[in-house]
């Protein structure tokens, strides 16, 4: 993976974080980790970390795309009893007062998520306003992206490729 794509990764990784952290810190129990996840394979893999760590894992897909290299798609991965359970093509939602983002699973599934600290916690709906706040938060991401949103006092922030 070149430099550029790295930059571009660590940049959106560290503005998802502070949309949905905001100023607490990280602990364990949850990570954000970014890259190309290749498909099933990646998915596997994901689910594999998530296991293996014991971590709630919010995943940011990134790929080649029509405005070049391009956040895609976010994943959840949570192992719940034994279970290894995965949300697919979500989106970041951010309500109209601007605080913390939360994340929408596709469209026809009624719960959404919050990332606390140290976990991802299930909440019962959706915001009823699904479409304008996923424009709020794209809006608020490219803005953090374009002037360079820091995270490092909230956590950890390492660059490293997974294994294969």
């Amino acid at each position: 993976m070149t430099t550029d794509k790295t930059a571009i990764i660590r940049r959106h990784a560290e503005a998802v974080a502070q949309m949905l952290v905001g100023s607490r810190a990280m602990k364990p129990g949850a990570a954000i980790l970014a890259g190309e996840m290749g498909g099933a394979e990646g998915r596997l893999r994901i689910g594999a970390i998530a296991h293996s760590s014991g971590n709630d894992l919010v995943y940011l897909d990134f790929a080649d795309g029509e405005a070049g290299y391009q956040l895609t798609g976010i994943t959840l991965c949570a192992v719940r009893d034994g279970i290894c359970h995965l949300q697919t093509d979500c989106r970041l939602y951010l309500s109209r007062n601007g605080s913390r983002a939360i994340i929408l699973p596709q469209s026809g599934i009624r719960k959404a998520y919050r990332l606390a600290p140290g976990e991802l916690i299930q909440l019962v709906h959706q915001p009823a306003d699904r479409n304008e706040g996923i424009a709020r938060a794209e809006a608020r991401i490219a803005k953090l992206v374009a002037r360079g949103a820091t995270f490092a006092d909230g956590a950890a922030v390492r660059t490293r490729p997974l294994a294969a």
